[in-house]
């Protein structure tokens, strides 16, 4: 709709994981160069997090164009049903089924044996297998300690599967109950993403409009600067500010999106940005309503008695 107006040969700010779009922060170009690293290096496990709205699937399909080809690339997108039962039971019959093995009435180690037989001849070819879990967050303790025993199919010099888990970041959390230590200590390599500063919002919109076809800047300084206030870096947000940002100076036949634009465009979404409460507010909540009347009351009753004593009563 806007596109033309506006000298765009696409829409730039679509909340779709497009690699075309990826912009190569600090933290986002450090963990793809990482994950790459891992991968072809033979590194095993390794974990990406990153809070929501952070870019990690667009980093992950950034990722897959820039793997070999060659590659043998499973992909999990949703690990709770996934693995409804045992996870390990329910990645060797994934393996099975993606490897196209026959497997009638084997165990769970000679299902092992065939699928390690079966990785160890491709990566002969030098044909590597990686296994992406996303949405790693959700996997239960269990099914965590079952994804470091997969990790475990190896020869006496490398890793036979490489397996990335990309979640949030309460996975870190999780991760560090003494009953998943081991899983933890399983980790080659971990990367956080996190938001982008202030220059990185305005490179990463100049980079995506750059990539839609406009090269002269479309966003004035005050718009700009509004516009990594209200977000506070978060590509989800960034995106969703300024495409509607660039619907309204479209709508208005605005040469340029200013800050009027944008501050009218996070009113309409205010919801988005509810403002957290302050820490007093934090505190307040958490305490029982009989505590607060209690500290309320015994505050009354000493002021009574200090105006008491101070009267001579």
């Amino acid at each position: 709709m806007y596109t033309t107006y506006h000298g765009l040969t696409r829409r730039p700010f679509e909340n779709t994981p497009d690699p075309l779009f990826f912009y190569q922060a600090k933290s986002h170009g450090e963990a793809l160069a990482s994950v790459e690293y891992g991968i072809n290096s033979g590194k095993g496990l390794i974990l990406v997090v990153g809070d929501i709205g952070t870019g990690k699937t667009t980093l992950v399909q950034t990722l897959l164009e820039k793997l070999d080809p060659s590659h043998v690339i499973f992909r999990i997108f949703n690990p709770r049903h996934a693995f409804r039962g045992s996870a390990f039971s329910s990645i060797l019959d994934f393996f099975v089924q993606k490897l196209r093995l026959s497997t009638a009435d084997l165990n769970h180690i000679e299902l092992m044996e065939m699928i390690t037989n079966k990785l160890e001849a491709l990566d002969e070819k030098r044909i590597k297998t990686v296994l992406i879990i996303d949405e790693a967050h959700l996997l239960s303790d269990e099914s965590l300690q079952d994804i470091r025993l997969i990790s475990n199919i190896e020869t006496g010099k490398k890793k036979l599967i490489q397996i990335v888990l990309v979640g949030q970041l309460e996975l870190i959390t999780k991760l560090k109950k003494r009953s998943l230590q081991a899983t933890k200590q399983r980790l080659s390599i971990i990367r956080t993403l996190i938001p982008f500063d202030k220059n990185e919002t305005q490179e990463y919109i100049a980079h995506r409009l750059r990539v839609a076809g406009r090269e002269s800047p479309l966003f004035n300084r005050k718009a700009l600067s509004i516009v990594f206030k209200k977000s506070q870096g978060t590509p989800r947000l960034i995106n969703q500010i300024c495409d509607n940002s660039l619907l309204i100076g479209y709508a208005i036949e605005a040469p340029l999106i200013n800050g009027a634009i944008v501050k009218e465009v996070i009113s309409d979404m205010e919801p988005v940005f509810e403002r957290k409460p302050s820490p007093l507010t934090c505190l307040i909540q958490k305490l029982s309503r009989p505590f607060i009347f209690g500290v309320v009351a015994v505050l009354l009753i000493s002021l009574v008695l200090y105006v008491l004593f101070f009267l001579g009563y």
